[in-house]
């Protein structure tokens, strides 16, 4: 009997620059039985033909007609992939070689797994960084809690059981979620099943200046959109006891520049819970004013330039 087949879908637009290292990174896996759907999303320059160069039958492009929405280039692939398995592969990440197939055996042996994903190094500047241990993805209590209070899924690592998908969905194309769209997934899925964790960092993440998450406002807007709809979607949970939300999406707020620089939900979550001395800190930086802010962050680069690195983009909240 042949290995269950896996679908990687890989949204790219104009992807010409990282696009072959990915492609490469997919046929190095060791897992043998997969097929990769390259969703191009009307580019210009030599995506659709540097993919085509490989002349594997097992790569193929599907076309997605300038959405310039991941999640619909995301949804395009999903409705021709074949596979029992769908993996995410954006067009700028890397696999390590035995990635699938660990993953391919954790959820071969745990049918209550529906989603796995994986630790990954981040690729800045030319350089690897390896994270910390992530205590929030080991643990797999209280998962849809745990999402709410931070996304400690990068979406580059995912396997998903095809199953899912066909229950309850693929990614949200609404223009809110432009940068969040793998983090309302997340949300959705969470009360229906096991997030399965490696974490063996089998994934390279690349960060770079065009990464959709670099757009600060789109990330407040997306996080916010997606945490309202999933406390629509699960009336029984009670959102006071998550006050990390208001001052997650308050700071996203204050360095997007958006109106009200997030003081009224940094203000819900220092009244929540009074002992948050980061939602303090916060709102007493609301009251300089991103620009001040931003200038405080070029100072910090300066003079402590190993401290002063952002997060990766997988993760909502951020520091000065």
């Amino acid at each position: 009997m042949s290995p269950p087949l896996v679908s990687v879908i890989t949204p790219a637009y104009n992807a010409e620059r990282f696009i072959g290292e990915t492609v490469e990174s997919v046929l190095a896996q060791t897992y043998p039985t997969w097929e990769l759907i390259v969703v191009d999303d009307g580019s210009t320059d030599g995506t659709v033909a540097l993919v085509r160069s490989y002349g594997d039958p097992r790569i193929q492009v599907a076309e997605a007609g300038g959405t310039g929405l991941p999640a619909a280039a995301r949804n395009v692939g999903f409705a021709v992939a074949r596979g029992d398995y769908v993996a995410l592969l954006d067009h700028d990440d890397i696999w390590r070689p035995v990635k699938l197939e660990r993953q391919l055996q954790l959820m071969g042996t745990r049918s209550e797994v529906g989603l796995s994903h994986t630790a990954a190094e981040i690729l800045r500047d030319g350089k690897l960084e390896l994270p910390d241990p992530d205590p929030d993805a080991l643990r797999e209590d209280d998962l849809l809690a745990r999402l709410l209070r931070r996304n400690f899924v990068f979406a580059s690592s995912v396997v998903i059981r095809r199953e899912l998908l066909e229950k309850f969905g693929g990614q949200d194309e609404a223009l809110e979620l432009r940068a969040t769209p793998d983090y309302e997934h997340w949300l959705r899925l969470a009360p229906h099943t096991v997030f399965g964790y490696i974490p063996e960092p089998l994934l390279v993440y690349r960060m770079h200046d065009t990464n959709v998450t670099t757009n600060r406002t789109q990330v407040a807007v997306g996080i916010s959109m997606a945490v309202d709809k999933t406390f629509r979607q699960n009336p029984q949970l009670d959102r006071r006891r998550f006050p990390e939300l208001d001052r997650t999406i308050g700071i996203n707020r204050l360095l997007a520049g958006m109106e009200g620089s997030g003081r009224r939900e940094l203000w819900r979550a220092v009244r929540a819970r009074p002992s948050d001395t980061k939602a303090w800190k916060w709102l007493l930086l609301s009251l300089l004013g991103t620009d001040a802010i931003r200038r405080l962050k070029v100072l910090r680069a300066r003079l402590w330039p190993v401290h002063s690195r952002a997060r990766t983009n997988h993760e909502r909240d951020v520091v000065v």
